[in-house]
This record gives C-alpha cells, sequence and structure tokens, in this order.
C-alpha cells in the first residue's frame, strides 16, 4: 500500500484492520516495523525524535488492547534502544489510561522506569500532564481535518450512488433503448456500471474480470444485465484505434476497457465462442487485446487457437511496425513484450515469421532483441535453423553486447561449432576491459540473470565437457579477484558485474549436479588448470566431494528393501545397481569354481573354445537370475558385433556388456588383452550410450604360465595379469569419460586342484 501510495484504507477491500490485530505476531512485527520506518523520515529533520506511539504511521492497520499490556510492558525494559523504550511507554500508558487507570499496572509501570531518569520524567509527565504540546496539538487538529474531509466525501459519494440506483431503477428501459440507438457510443450509463464492477474486482492486473453478476445485489438483476449486454454489444460496434495507426502508448481510452469487458463476457458465457466469428471481428478482438494489461486476454489464445493464422497475421503487422519505431535507448512495451512474457501459445505459428524478420535485419533495442530471442529459442524452430542464424550474426555484427547475445544463443544450440569461435572472438579484442564486458554480457545471456531471462535458451551446452570449458574460460576473463563483495555491505542494486558473477559460478553448479565421471574428470581437470591457483585446492575438494557423492549406494524403493529382506538380495532398479549385481554372480560363480566342494573346474579345463565357456557361464547366470536379469544368446549390436554376455534389467533400459576371454590361450598374448580391454569392451561395447558398467573376465585353464606385459620388462602369472589389466584401466580410464566403470574377473580353475 505504500508503494502504490494509498493513504487509509477507503480503497482497500481486505479486511487487515480486523485480520492484522487477530494475529499477534503480526501485529506487534508491524507495529516495530513501522516504528522504525516512521522514525527514518523524521530522522531528516534536526532535532526531532520518535520516542511517542502517536507518531508511527499506519495506526489503522496495527492496534493493541487491553490484553497487550503485559506485552508492552516487556518491551520497556526489553528493547535496547531508549526511543524505543520511550514508544512502549507512551503506549502502555494509553492503555492504562483506556483500561480506567488500574492501580497494578501504575505500580507495574513505575518499577518499570525506576531505572531510567528520562523514561521516569516521561511517566511523571504522563501522570501528571502540563497542557498539550503544540506537535501533540497540531498532529490532533490535523488527524480531524482528515476525518472530517473523509465523512464528507463519503456522505457526497452515499449521496451521489442513491441518485444513481433511483435512476437506474425508474429509467432502465430509457437507457437500454438509448444504448440500442447507439450502441458504438460510450455512454455514462455503462462507464457508471464498470466502475461498481471494480469494486468487486478479484485482481489487478488486467483491465476487467467477469464479474458483472456482482451488480446483482445493489442494483438488481435487471441493470446488472443490461450492463452485460450493453458491454457485448459494445465491442463489436466500436473499433479501437490501433499503436500503429496512432493511438498513443501510455494511455488506454475507457471505450476499449469497456469493449475489453464485453468480450470477456462473451468469450465466458458462449458456448463454443470464437468459432461463430467472422473475420472483421476477429482482427477487432485482436486489437482489443493489444490494449489488454500485462499481457493479452485470457481470451485471447482460444481466438489464436481457433484462428491462428489470422492472429499471427495480426502479431506480425504489430511487431513489424513496433521494430520500425524502436530506439536504442527506449523500449517499446508492446506487443514483443507481452508475446514474450505470456504468448507461449503462438510462439511456433509465429517463430518462422521471426526467424525471416530477424534473418533480415537487427532490433535496434536490446530488450526487443532479448524478447524476441527468448520467442524463437522457446519455439519448435530446428536446431539447425538457430545454428545458421546465430553464427551468421556473430560473424558479421561488431557490437560486443549485440554479438555476446547471439553467440549465447549459438552456444544453446551448437556448442561444438559454437565454443572454437567464441574463444576466437574474445581473443581478437584487443582491450582487456572489454573482453571482460563481453564475456561478462555473454554468460549472462547464456544463464541468465536478475533482469535477463534465459529461461528459453536451449540446453546443448550443458555437458560436462562444455561446462567446464566455459568455466575455465569465465574464469579467465571475469577474474575473481576482480569480483565485488557485497557480503554485509547493506542494501544495493545489482549490476552487470553481479550477474555475471553468479552466472560463471552456477557453470560450476551445474557441472557438480551431474552425476557421471565425466563430471568428475571435468572437476579434476578444473582443478589442475584453473586460471586462479588459489581456487585449484577448492576444486580438488569438490572433485573429491562429488567422487564421494556419486560413489554412495542410491536410495533404496521400498519394493526393493521388501525383496532383500526376504531374499537377501534386490531387483535392479537401474544400469549401475545390475552392473554390481553381475558382479556378485560371476563373483558367487568365480569362488563356486575355486573353492567349491562339488566344483567342476576339471571338467571346464578341458575346454577349448571361447563360445564354449560362453555358453556355460551364460547358463549358469541364468539359471540364478531368479528374474532380476536377462541374458539373451547371440544378441548383435547395431554394428553387426557381438558381445559375449550382456546382462538386461527388468524395466529398464541399461544392459551391462560382458567381454569373456580364455587368458591362456596360445593366441592371447598380454599386449593383445590390453587391446581387447581397451578397443574391443570399451571402444565398441560401452560406446552404446544406455551402458557406462562393463565387466571383463578372463578363464586361466593353466596352459600358459607367463604374459609378457607391454609396461614392464618381467613377465607375470595369471594373478599379476589381472592386475595389470585393472592398473591399466585405470590408466585409459580418462580417455573414456563416458564409461563409469570396468570390473575385471579372473577365474582360475587351477585353483581348486592346488
Amino acid at each position: 500500500m505504500r508503494n502504490y501510495g494509498i493513504d487509509g484504507l477507503s480503497d482497500i477491500k481486505a479486511e487487515f484492520p480486523k485480520l492484522v490485530p487477530e494475529w499477534k505476531e503480526l501485529n506487534r512485527a508491524l507495529f516495530w516495523h513501522e516504528v522504525q520506518k516512521s522514525r527514518d523520515a523524521i530522522d531528516k529533520k534536526q532535532d526531532e525524535r520518535l520516542t511517542e506511539f502517536w507518531q508511527v504511521s499506519w495506526e489503522d492497520l496495527w492496534r493493541f488492547e487491553e490484553r497487550d499490556f503485559e506485552y508492552i510492558a516487556g518491551e520497556i525494559s526489553s528493547r535496547t534502544f531508549l526511543d524505543d523504550r520511550l514508544v512502549a511507554l507512551s503506549l502502555a500508558f494509553d492503555l492504562y489510561k483506556k483500561s480506567n487507570r488500574p492501580s497494578a499496572w501504575r505500580k507495574q509501570l513505575k518499577k518499570l522506569v525506576a531505572g531510567s531518569d528520562e523514561l521516569s520524567e516521561r511517566l511523571r509527565t504522563y501522570l501528571n500532564p502540563s497542557p498539550q504540546s503544540d506537535i501533540l496539538r497540531d498532529f490532533k487538529q490535523r488527524e480531524a481535518r482528515r476525518k472530517k474531509r473523509n465523512e464528507t466525501h463519503r456522505k457526497q459519494q452515499e449521496k451521489y450512488h442513491a441518485k444513481r440506483k433511483k435512476y437506474f431503477n425508474e429509467k432502465i428501459d430509457e437507457a437500454s433503448a438509448a444504448l440500442r440507438k447507439s450502441p458504438g457510443i460510450l455512454t455514462n450509463d455503462l462507464l457508471y456500471l464498470f466502475n461498481q464492477t471494480r469494486k468487486t474486482r478479484n485482481s489487478t492486473n488486467r483491465w476487467t474480470d467477469y464479474n458483472w453478476q456482482a451488480l446483482i445485489p445493489e442494483y438488481g438483476e435487471k441493470v446488472a444485465r443490461f450492463y452485460r449486454d450493453g458491454t457485448v454489444c459494445f465491442w463489436r460496434h466500436y473499433k479501437p484505434k490501433l499503436r500503429s495507426e496512432g493511438a498513443p502508448f501510455n494511455e488506454t481510452t475507457y471505450a476499449v476497457i469497456i469493449g475489453l469487458a464485453g468480450l470477456e463476457i462473451e468469450a465466458h458465457e458462449t458456448k463454443g465462442w470464437p468459432k461463430h466469428l467472422i473475420p472483421d471481428e476477429v482482427e477487432r478482438a485482436c486489437r482489443y487485446a493489444s490494449f489488454e494489461l500485462n499481457g493479452f486476454p485470457v481470451w485471447f489464445p482460444r481466438l489464436f487457437e481457433t484462428y491462428p493464422q489470422l492472429v499471427s497475421d495480426f502479431l506480425m503487422q504489430e511487431i513489424r511496425f513496433e521494430l520500425s519505431i524502436e530506439t536504442p535507448e527506449t523500449e517499446t512495451h508492446y506487443i514483443i513484450s507481452d508475446l514474450s512474457w505470456t504468448g507461449q501459445w503462438a510462439w511456433d505459428q509465429i517463430a518462422s515469421d521471426l526467424y525471416a524478420l530477424l534473418s533480415g535485419m537487427e532490433p535496434k533495442n536490446l530488450a526487443n532483441l532479448d524478447k524476441l530471442l527468448k520467442i524463437t529459442q522457446g519455439s519448435s524452430l530446428k536446431d539447425k535453423l538457430i545454428e545458421t542464424l546465430a553464427s551468421h550474426k556473430c560473424r558479421i555484427l561488431e557490437e560486443l553486447d549485440r554479438v555476446a547475445r547471439w553467440f549465447a544463443v549459438w552456444m544453446g544450440v551448437a556448442p561444438d561449432e559454437a565454443m572454437p569461435t567464441l574463444i576466437a572472438r574474445i581473443e581478437s579484442i584487443a582491450d582487456s576491459e572489454r573482453q571482460t564486458l563481453f564475456a561478462m554480457i555473454f554468460v549472462t545471456q547464456l544463464l541468465g540473470g536478475r533482469r535477463t531471462d534465459s529461461s528459453a535458451v536451449r540446453q546443448a551446452f550443458k555437458t560436462p565437457q562444455h561446462l567446464k570449458s566455459l568455466y575455465l574460460l569465465m574464469h579467465k576473463y571475469i577474474r575473481r579477484k576482480d569480483d565485488i563483495d557485497r557480503a554485509g555491505k547493506g542494501t544495493y542494486s545489482p549490476g552487470l558485474r553481479d550477474d555475471a558473477q553468479d552466472a560463471r559460478d552456477n557453470l560450476f553448479k551445474l557441472l557438480n549436479q551431474i552425476p557421471s565421471k565425466e563430471s568428475f574428470l571435468a572437476l579434476m581437470e578444473i582443478a589442475d588448470t584453473h586460471p586462479d591457483e588459489e581456487s585449484r585446492q577448492w576444486m580438488m575438494l569438490h572433485a573429491k566431494t562429488k567422487a564421494e557423492q556419486d560413489g554412495d549406494i542410491e536410495t533404496w524403493l521400498p519394493r526393493q528393501v521388501k525383496d532383500f529382506n526376504d531374499k537377501l538380495e534386490r531387483a535392479p532398479s537401474n544400469h549401475k545397481e545390475l552392473h554390481e549385481l553381475a558382479v556378485l554372480r560371476l563373483l558367487d560363480l568365480k569362488h563356486d569354481l575355486e573353492h567349491g566342494d562339488s566344483s567342476i573346474a576339471s571338467i571346464l579345463k578341458e575346454v577349448k573354445l571361447e563360445t564354449e565357456m560362453r555358453k556355460f557361464i551364460g547358463r549358469e547366470l541364468c539359471g540364478k537370475s531368479f528374474g532380476r536379469y536377462s541374458i539373451p544368446q547371440e544378441e548383435e549390436l547395431a554394428d553387426a558385433k557381438r558381445p559375449d554376455l550382456r546382462f538386461h534389467g527388468v524395466g529398464f533400459d541399461g544392459p551391462v556388456p560382458v567381454e569373456l576371454k580364455l587368458a591362456d590361450n596360445k593366441s592371447w598374448s598380454g599386449q593383445m588383452l590390453f587391446r581387447c580391454l581397451e578397443d574391443q569392451l570399451c571402444g565398441d561395447y560401452l560406446r552404446d550410450g544406455r551402458s557406462n558398467r562393463g565387466i571383463f573376465v578372463l578363464v586361466y585353464r593353466g596352459e600358459k604360465k607367463h604374459w609378457e606385459m607391454p609396461d614392464s620388462a618381467n613377465p607375470v602369472d595369471f594373478l599379476g595379469l589381472i592386475a595389470a589389466l585393472r592398473r591399466y584401466w585405470q590408466h585409459i580410464s580418462t580417455k573414456f569419460p563416458n564409461i563409469d566403470d570396468v570390473t575385471i574377473i579372473g577365474i582360475d580353475l587351477t585353483e581348486r586342484s592346488r
């Protein structure tokens, strides 16, 4: 109310004077808040203090009664600021007087002020008052004059409304006839009734509400229907003058508002609206819609849905006009703003027209450019089209704040192509301050700020690799040592630097939120190469924390808890859990073959072909699936290659491939097994985006004693081979950021016999 300059409560519909005091915590908080606000205003004048409760503003809202005496009395001693204690004393004494001066309260007040000379003197003044001070007398006189003016105005309004009510009761038929005779002329009768409907409006963010029935209790149904039918008739016979035809930008006439009311009523009450409208009426409705407050009328999307081409043609006509009159300094606040804010339902339809428009020109006003970019990026336009337009703009434009905006658009759809060009463009700027300016505009447009909306920027850049590159690039030009530290500095108006700092740091937050090995590797790279060396240790800590978090066991579903309770294991619900279960099954098989009393390892030692070993292991694993997974035989990938085995889960698509080798086949050297791990399992079978975890199983039958290692001069036995392969995976892991883990398992069929 203060922001809107409301003085008093005559125009306030909610019962704040009743509601606020009933909520005692709010009542007390509001009072002390207003004490400070009023004191801030008084402090601007010399030699004035706020020490009396009647000096506090908005007394109509907060209120204290006898039941509040103990609280107010307590504030006399608990408040630390003397003037606040004086305010509390003045309010407590006022409650004391209104309660017929209880002697117990008087004694309590004397006890509370005993430790302060000023408080004691003020209480003595209250108990033995001198004639009123000039300030208090002036205040009471002003209050009396204000109340008298309000009362006079109230009586005048009552008289006026009684006269209007009598007129409608006696001459409604004449008013109806006059309306029928001149349906496109705004009459005082319609205008008066419209203003009466405003008393019961539910919102103030549009010109009209559907509430003509609110007239019935006071004026009767006949008058209410006169207003309803009159406004509906009026919109068809009055043709608003558009801004493109010379209507002022900062004015909406009552005729337009009455027409909007009529359209609102008709759209609400007519079944099948707006299918019955003719093209001229559709165009006229569009004219009214262009004048609505804060976007478009609620019925406008329905009009667009029924007549998409007619409405789109109207919108593009006004957009072209808006761009023809814009200036770099001043926003137009017309159709472009409304479409950007509330016209998402039209974005797809007009996107191609806007694309053609932007291809042939560049808006002069940056705010208009931002809104048009939001519409085009938020529409269904193909990424390739947006990439073509953005890359062209980035190459031909010179103005930094424009180029930075288009680079943000380009980065949103084609980061691989945009990144090197962006780096080259920043490096080509000779002045370091302008480099920083360019980077700040770019990253704020990409991620948004307090005054910029990035909600429509497409998200192709939100991959670990691109976020890492952007984060390092932004830190290079938006240096942390130059950041503005606002902490503990009071209120401030944030600027571009504040937004850029936030956006730069949000790049890291986005990266850190992606649960993957690729994100961890990106954080490690940042920790190694961060332009600010002091930040490297901090980034390393984040990388470590991320590894710990990503390695945590995910929350179990209720059915998994029950499953574990019943069967001591749970059905996997995702790729990671399926990999864990597959490893457990293979380790169970390994233990059974190497140590089991009924081991058939001696029989399997005679198997010569890997295909036969694969059939046995596959059959064993399938026999112990218990419906938790399946292993299809002879499964073929898109490139015609066949993994030895693939675990498939139930209810999700994330297979786990298994590569199986008879390690002691004469054809398998240590070098070749290393290549199988890297090229076959990692390079081929884990190339599928659904699979980022695999298993490499080696079976040893005792036919070979040693393997030459590519990274060692000394040959190793089977245990040494398994250990070397595990080390090799750790070494090449960073080459495969899309692969979270590879588990290497060795099954020694000679272990039982030894």
